[in-house]
């Protein structure tokens, strides 16, 4: 008898198994890109907790490049990467355009995420966010950008 498994060729990071509805099974699915990094970094952990109340405070809001320059990451340079480009707690679009400068805390203590509000469009910073694409899971929600918030 043999066993048959198949993988989708959509998937950039292959053998991560995830648990559905969360920010890595998401990210998986459509940035593999960036579970490269979360792998790379050891971080799965972090992003791959389900959470099933609305109320709990251990949340996440990511903002995740839609393009990361190709180049291999160190496990120093991806934990850096994640960790600025993550907030604890689920950040809204609605609160993230409530205010024309917000300075809010990512999970890297040295690197703030600057959020510009105008008119047409919200920039975190300086990284267009991509309004039409925000995924709800549920441990947090995951805001794509145009390009990274870390310097590569």
């Amino acid at each position: 008898m043999a066993t048959i498994v198949y993988e989708n060729d959509d998937v950039y990071y292959k053998g991560v198994v995830t648990t559905p509805g969360t920010i890595l099974d998401e990210l998986n699915r459509t940035y593999p890109r960036f579970t490269s990094l979360i792998i790379t970094g050891n971080l799965a952990k972090l992003y791959d907790v389900y959470i099933n109340d609305d109320y709990r405070d251990d949340k996440l809001t990511v903002f995740v490049p839609l393009y990361i320059p190709d180049k291999n990451y160190s496990i120093e340079e991806s934990i850096a990467a994640c960790k600025m480009s993550t907030l604890r707690g689920r950040i809204s679009l609605d609160t993230l355009r409530s205010s024309p400068r917000m300075v809010l805390k990512s999970l890297n203590a040295f690197n703030d995420v600057i959020v510009e509000s105008y008119e047409t469009s919200t920039f975190v910073n300086g990284s267009k966010i991509s309004v039409d694409k925000i995924a709800s899971c549920s441990n947090g929600n995951i805001v794509p950008i145009e390009y990274p918030i870390w310097r590569y």
